[in-house]
């Protein structure tokens, strides 16, 4: 148990300043309901699932010539609770419809579970994962037509993770892995739209112990524009 590595459980990666109108803008907050499911793995194969509903809030905004502050927190809770929080500093590359934004950042994650050892007849133990990730990521975002767009995302992570099993001890590893994140949006106003997005996370240390996950949100997302941010012309 030592050796499950928690990294990033799930990477709904901020998207790029775009809009159907062409508007100069400079930063976009939204918020989404998700749903994530998680396999913990070993040696690859898969011991325990975790389903949970959740909350994700994430900004988006221009901070100077192109510089955007890219900010995520992740809330979800079932038999376990999970919190994820990331900061990420990008730089946006309008061209056409397309805007490309590489960028990098830092994520931290901390789980609450529970975790069995049948072989020592220990059940209902209580687990705690928390990890520090730091990460590099490419965003594209296509605005294909008027008031829709698509956006996607490539992400690696490396993360340190610290595991507490309750009267057993604490326990140190490290992994690192890809995260893949798609998304769907549509403009209902120039200042309000609407989007679904996926993504996939696996992450493992050198023994293949380890996270596999995917996860799905709905989100609403609000607008904002200025003269003097970065724009798809």
């Amino acid at each position: 148990m030592s050796k499950k590595i928690l990294a990033l459980l799930i990477a709904f990666c901020s998207f790029q300043l775009v809009n159907a109108e062409d508007k100069q803008c400079c930063g976009k907050v939204e918020i989404a309901p998700a749903y994530l499911h998680n396999d913990v793995l070993e040696h690859e194969k898969t011991v325990r699932s975790i389903d949970m509903p959740a909350v994700r809030a994430e900004g988006n905004w221009l901070i100077y010539d192109g510089l955007s502050l890219k900010p995520t927190i992740l809330y979800g809770s079932n038999d376990s609770d999970l919190f994820a929080a990331q900061l990420g500093l990008g730089y946006c590359v309008p061209w056409r419809q397309f805007i490309f934004t590489p960028s990098a950042g830092c994520g931290y994650t901390s789980l609450n579970t529970r975790t069995k050892l049948p072989m020592f007849q220990l059940f209902h133990l209580k687990e705690n994962f928390k990890s520090c990730s730091p990460y590099l990521a490419f965003d594209l975002t296509w605005n294909f037509c008027k008031d829709w767009r698509i956006a996607g995302s490539i992400q690696y992570a490396w993360s340190r993770t610290h595991t507490t099993i309750k009267g057993l001890g604490k326990f140190n590893s490290r992994a690192e892995g890809p995260s893949y994140s798609a998304l769907l949006e549509y403009d209902v106003t120039p200042e309000w739209s609407v989007n679904f997005g996926a993504a996939y996370n696996v992450s493992l240390d050198r023994e293949r112990f380890g996270i596999r996950g995917y996860g799905f949100k709905l989100g609403i997302a609000r607008w904002f524009y200025t003269n003097t941010c970065c724009s798809t012309n």
